[in-house]
């Protein structure tokens, strides 16, 4: 793979949400050095997915989609480079999103210009958003660019198991905003009233005791607090408690089901008298829908070919589940298809000097072209 391709990648910004000039960057290098199609969607002001099709030489309506997201996160402190300088040392070029996921976008670029399907139409995908809420990913479903997709392949890193790894699922995420209500009083006679906070605590100690799903891979669901709020003004006893309920997710949970067993838990408190009002739970609003949980097969068709693949080209893989959402959770649901994550090697995500090893961006390109050969069948 052409060095100077992914240099080129990291060496332009596309920080949340400053995306464009790096989706401009692909849609001029697709067209110069491909045969795809090359259409863009805009998400927002400034921000666009850029979608490459390439139709199928005997296409049977049914497509295969690669996707990669655009969007870096921010740049952290402790940096010993310039982020957007890209640098090579030891086989290791540094520079920020090299890892995420500049070096994936970079495998599907060169895929783009090498694969040729026979049978199945092939679909790259290009979004904004991902280190964010997930707009691209969704926007991309909205615009019916995902027609007749059956399968989904994305070079996300494999974290602790580098470009060896094949992630079959994700836990999800959803978070809740909970107001407990109580009774204010003077602070000489806190008797009198009902303290919002020490109804939280009652309340909290409850979530912890929920017993929502167990998967035998991803183990439970938990609920959390990750914020509390409450003050009363002056010398008084505070009436209201704000709270933030973040969740991780296991199937069969889902946003949906989480919210409901809270609800239920709430009002039997309230029934019981341990709380004096009947909380308010909601969803934490947010553009986008939360992300929900899934996870494939391990028998299945789809997971045994990227194994037998990786197995050729790395010498082992390793099928495992993240603990952690991403875009992969959104294709898995909304289209109903399976989604494999299979990345490069490298280290420092979402921290300073991030690198990614160009010999697994190598290697990876392998994988993805023989990938694309086996599923490429009537």
């Amino acid at each position: 793979m052409p060095q100077q391709l992914l240099s080129s990648l990291v060496a332009i910004d596309s920080v949340f949400p400053k995306e464009k000039a790096l989706s401009e960057f692909i849609q001029a290098w697709a067209k110069d050095h491909t045969s795809c199609e090359v259409r863009t969607q805009r998400v927002d002001d400034g921000r666009f997915n850029v979608i490459l099709t390439k139709k199928a030489k005997h296409s049977t309506g049914k497509a295969i989609l690669l996707a990669g997201h655009i969007d870096t996160v921010p740049v952290v402190n402790g940096w010993s480079q310039d982020p957007h300088t890209p640098t090579v040392k030891d086989g290791k070029l540094v520079g920020l999103g090299a890892w995420d996921m500049k070096a994936g976008n970079a495998v599907l670029l060169e895929c783009a210009k090498e694969f040729t399907p026979e049978y199945l139409d092939l679909v790259i995908a290009f979004t904004v958003d991902e280190e964010n809420y997930s707009a691209g990913a969704h926007a991309l479903i909205d615009g019916g660019f995902c027609e007749g997709v059956q399968y989904v392949l994305v070079p996300e890193p494999g974290f602790t198991y580098g470009d060896s790894g094949i992630t079959i699922g994700r836990t999800g995420r959803a978070s809740f905003l909970v107001k407990i209500i109580g009774k204010s009083a003077h602070g000489s006679f806190p008797q009198e009233g009902v303290n919002a906070i020490t109804q939280a605590a009652r309340f909290l100690d409850e979530v912890s005791a929920i017993k929502f799903a167990h998967d035998e891979d991803m183990g439970d669901t938990i609920a959390y607090p990750r914020y509390i709020h409450s003050l009363a003004p002056g010398f008084s006893v505070p009436d209201v408690c704000e709270i933030e309920i973040d969740c991780k997710m296991v199937p069969p949970d889902t946003a949906t089901s989480v919210l409901a067993q809270l609800q239920d838990m709430a009002k039997k408190l309230h029934k019981k008298k341990v709380l004096l009002h009947l909380p308010e739970i909601r969803f934490k609003p947010r553009p986008t829908p939360f992300c929900s949980p899934y996870k494939l097969d391990r028998e299945s068709a789809f997971v045994k070919t990227c194994q037998e693949i990786v197995k050729e080209v790395k010498g082992k893989a390793v099928v495992f589940i993240r603990e952690s959402v991403a875009d992969e959770c959104i294709y898995a649901e909304r289209l109903q298809v399976p989604a494999i994550c299979i990345g490069p090697a490298g280290g420092n995500a979402h921290q300073a000097d991030e690198y990614v090893e160009l010999k697994s961006v190598e290697d990876l390109k392998k994988i993805y072209l023989n990938i694309l050969d086996k599923l490429d069948i009537r």
